[in-house]
């Protein structure tokens, strides 16, 4: 049960169909097809993108209109942030409206662009999306989000987790009413389409990780797992996942999966990529709640797995790289913002 203030909602970790179903008690128990977003078959082959990248905010714009960018400064970053954050900002005003860069360094505009985030793009739902969000919200933060609208709907998906990111510390500066008012604004948005995509579900455990705890409604687990071997079953699940986010092709995402497993370090045998279409985010939830029980050690060794997976062809997609934040949140490993400086990729 959940407290009378919402905040205990995500506490213990329930799996994906009971959030979903708390959200909305009439959910048929399917999960659509927009769970998580498979490597297009008609997206750019990595082979013919140029040898040299600008480097620069040019770059940046460039690299995430087109949803990749080089993956191997950011995931050598994975853990380890640096210097390389504090030029964030500066870089993503390349790609970004100077009003929503802005709007994040304030509590009432920082809730205004997640929850603007998260709008449909299709005409009619977003207006009635609007309409129910009027009376969740205060007046202050929903005449901000409209007066967002149409600055939110340029922003490309490789900006929007960062952007999020971004406007966590404004968050955490909310009262406990406001936070209650807006992560339950927050659940309703999500559900109101009832679809959860990639990006919605990665929103939703960065507010479980970053905020909750502040606001006291996460509660400690204990450690379950002190080996992979334990694991495995979810391991495969993970890396299968992102295999498929960054690889149209069964050949490369089956390559992609075993330099994974490969850097797992288990004995015996890999497995087989699993399916596409048994990566679906009810697994993938299952799959992160066992390994958010594990010991640091075992979580090192799966995140050093799954960037291995996404770092198999050089190049980091706007999708992977959400999922990877997704994995990297339950394994409490910081993740850097998606840009990174552009290196000249002998292709």
């Amino acid at each position: 049960a959940f407290r009378r203030s919402g905040v205990e909602w995500f506490a213990t970790h329930p799996p994906l169909a009971e959030r979903i179903r708390r959200l909305d008690p009439a959910w048929d128990g399917t999960f659509p097809r927009v769970t998580l977003e498979r490597a297009g078959a008609a997206e750019e082959d990595v082979k013919a993108r140029p040898a040299r990248q600008r480097s620069g905010t040019a770059a940046v714009a460039a690299q995430l209109a087109q949803g990749a960018v080089p993956g191997r400064a950011v995931l050598e970053r994975v853990g380890r942030p640096g210097p390389r954050q504090i030029q964030f900002a500066g870089e993503l005003r390349a790609v970004v409206p100077d009003e929503v860069v802005g709007a994040v360094e304030s509590v009432v505009g920082a809730q205004a662009v997640v929850l603007g985030l998260v709008l449909s793009r299709e005409e009619t739902l977003r207006h009635q999306q609007l309409l129910g969000l009027q009376t969740r919200l205060p007046t202050a933060v929903y005449s901000h989000l409209t007066a967002l609208v149409p600055a939110l709907e340029s922003i490309p998906q490789g900006a929007r987790l960062p952007l999020v990111q971004m406007a966590l510390p404004s968050l955490r500066l909310m009262d406990a009413e406001s936070f209650v008012q807006f992560r339950q604004a927050l659940r309703w948005l999500v559900a109101s389409d009832r679809q959860i995509d990639l990006f919605e579900y990665t929103l939703e455990r960065m507010i479980e990780r970053h905020l909750e705890p502040h606001f006291g409604g996460v509660r400690s687990r204990s450690v379950q797992y002190y080996s992979v071997n334990g694991l495995l079953k979810e391991a495969q699940v993970l890396l299968s996942a992102l295999a498929w986010s960054g690889q149209a092709d069964p050949g490369r995402a089956a390559r992609a999966f075993l330099a994974g497993w490969q850097q797992l370090g288990t004995e015996g045998p890999p497995p087989v990529l699993l399916p596409w279409a048994e990566c679906h985010l009810a697994a993938v939830d299952a799959a992160l709640n066992r390994f958010a029980e594990a010991s640091a050690a075992v979580k090192r060794r799966l995140l050093a797995a799954c960037v291995a997976v996404v770092g198999a062809d050089g190049w980091l997609q706007a999708t992977e790289a959400e999922l990877l934040r997704a994995v990297a949140d339950a394994m409490d490993c910081p993740v850097p913002p998606l840009l990174t400086e552009a290196t000249p990729q002998a292709r």
